[in-house]
C-alpha cells in the first residue's frame, strides 16, 4: 500500500498473534511447532510473543491487584456459602512452572517431583481471577517458604496497619503453610483456623 509515496504495510488483526502467543504459553511446545501449527515463521511468532508479554506484564496491574473492603466481603460470603467456613478473602496455592535446567546451581531448581522448575505463588477469589501473585523464586523451595519470601507475606505480617484484611478475614492455603492469624490451613478433611475446625469443603 502507498501512502505519500511511503510503502505502508497492512496490518493484521490483533486475534491471531493473541491466539499464537497464548498457545505458546499454555503448552509446552517450541516455538518452531507453534509457528509450524499456525502458518507463520517461528520469528514472527518470537517478535509477537516478545511484543505482546511486555503488554501482559504492563497491563496485569489492571487485572491483579488486591480486593477493597466490599469486595472482599462479597467473596467472604460465597466462600462462606460453598463451605460454611466464615472470613475467606482469598485461597493461596502454589505451583510449578517447568524450566531447562539452568546451567548454573540446577539443583536448586529441582523440585519434589524430580523435575526443574520456577515455584509460583498465587492468591484466587471465589471465581478464581487471580488478587495476587509471586513468581521467581526456585523449585526446591516449599510453598510456605515462598509466602514467607513475598511481598504479601511482608504485607500482611510484618505491616501492623495493613488494610488488605478486616478483622475475622483471612486467606487460606493447604496443609503445606502455617497456622497464622491471617492465614487458615485447610486439607482434604477439616479445615483449621485458630479456635475454629470444620467439616470439608462442599
Amino acid at each position: 500500500m502507498l501512502d505519500n509515496g511511503k510503502i505502508l504495510r497492512v496490518r493484521k488483526r490483533l486475534d491471531h498473534p493473541l491466539l499464537m502467543v497464548l498457545w505458546v504459553l499454555a503448552n509446552p511446545d517450541t516455538f518452531r511447532s507453534v509457528a509450524l501449527h499456525f502458518g507463520v515463521l517461528p520469528g514472527s511468532l518470537h517478535d509477537h510473543y516478545s511484543a505482546l508479554t511486555v503488554c501482559f506484564r504492563e497491563m496485569a496491574p489492571l487485572y491483579v491487584k488486591w480486593p477493597d473492603a466490599a469486595r472482599r466481603r462479597e467473596i467472604s460470603a460465597a466462600f462462606e456459602g460453598y463451605s460454611g467456613f466464615p472470613g475467606i478473602a482469598g485461597v493461596i496455592d502454589g505451583t510449578h512452572n517447568n524450566i531447562t535446567a539452568p546451567a548454573v546451581q540446577k539443583e536448586k531448581y529441582r523440585n519434589r517431583h524430580h523435575t526443574f522448575s520456577l515455584n509460583t505463588q498465587a492468591v484466587c477469589d471465589n471465581r478464581l481471577l487471580i488478587l495476587d501473585f509471586h513468581v521467581g523464586e526456585v523449585g526446591s523451595l516449599h510453598d510456605a517458604r515462598v509466602f514467607r519470601r513475598s511481598p504479601l507475606y511482608r504485607t500482611l505480617i510484618e505491616n501492623e496497619n495493613n488494610e488488605m484484611l478486616d478483622a475475622g478475614q483471612h486467606i487460606i492455603g493447604d496443609k503445606a503453610y502455617s497456622l497464622m492469624d491471617c492465614v487458615s490451613v485447610c486439607n482434604t478433611f477439616k479445615c483449621y483456623s485458630t479456635n475454629i475446625i470444620i467439616l470439608p469443603m462442599k
